[in-house]
């Protein structure tokens, strides 16, 4: 195995919670290896639709099986259009709508991500990891697919979409030398920019407002990056991660709609990981 070519290990997680009754839950995710490297999707089904869980179910089964067969990269950036041929035929027998979201590294660094609808990916890294508590920094990657339709903010793309090619936004990145990266995708239940509003104060500051469910990911992710780090394969602890951090949002009462959350931690192996202090 070259060291050239597999400088990284890539490692996946996925977790769903609701606070409403379990049947009426209409995300569905997935994590998962692949022979190149890991990756993570996630549909989130409209919730004005009666079917949209089994209509997010089926476009996450095909999105997954496209990634699989095609590799990462090829898999991750494409797999909108292989869900959308596919769900143009599911309108004839459910009354559903479904959001996508993919994520997924190769062992080489590189990084790719996807989405149609709205929600969020993250990528995230640390300036910082040399106290008990790392400093994260996050960017954003993607704008949601919304605009103003009877005076109100609603999604302008979707599956099944309601015009072939659907409207998506896709891209790669490249983990950088010796550091490790987290590409977060979040359900709109998590974080979506339009639930972000911008605000300035009287002295010309600008604010945004970080969506609590999001701070409270960022949070543990924050308290538990170096744990994360020194596993051989952080997917099992990043998936705890996830899933607790669900669970304490969910018994505090501060899920109001389905969450969920995928990720793909990028690592250096082994000794490659440098220094993660500033200075």
């Amino acid at each position: 195995m070259s060291t050239k070519t597999h400088a990284y290990v890539v490692s996946s997680a996925a977790s769903v919670a609701t606070p409403k009754p379990a049947e009426q839950n209409q995300d569905r995710a997935c994590a998962f290896s692949t022979s190149t490297g890991a990756a993570a999707a996630l549909c989130d089904g409209v919730g004005s639709y009666r079917d949209s869980g089994v209509v997010a179910e089926q476009c996450l089964a095909v999105a997954v099986e496209h990634i699989e067969t095609l590799g990462v990269g090829v898999g991750v950036v494409g797999c909108a259009d292989a869900v959308s041929e596919f769900a143009v035929d599911l309108r004839e027998s459910y009354e559903g709508a479904t959001t996508l979201i993919a994520v997924g590294a190769e062992t080489g660094g590189a990084m790719y991500f996807t989405m149609v609808g709205n929600g969020a990916i993250y990528a995230i890294e640390a300036v910082d990891a040399s106290h008990e508590r790392a400093e994260l920094y996050s960017a954003n990657l993607v704008v949601p697919h919304i605009g103003y339709g009877d005076g109100q903010l609603a999604l302008r793309s979707f599956l099944p979409a309601p015009s072939l090619p659907v409207e998506r936004s896709a891209g790669a990145l490249f983990a950088p030398r010796k550091r490790a990266v987290l590409l977060l995708g979040c359900s709109d239940g998590i974080s979506t920019a339009e639930d972000c509003p911008i605000g300035r104060t009287s002295n010309g500051d600008v604010w945004q407002h970080v969506a609590p469910p999001l701070a409270a990911v960022l949070d543990i992710l924050a308290i538990r990056w170096t744990d994360l780090l020194a596993q051989d394969d952080g997917g099992i602890l990043l998936g705890e991660v996830f899933s607790n951090t669900l669970d304490g949002l969910l018994s505090g009462g501060r899920l109001e709609d389905d969450a969920t959350l995928v990720g793909v931690l990028v690592k250096p192996r082994g000794d490659e990981l440098g220094p993660v202090a500033i200075g």
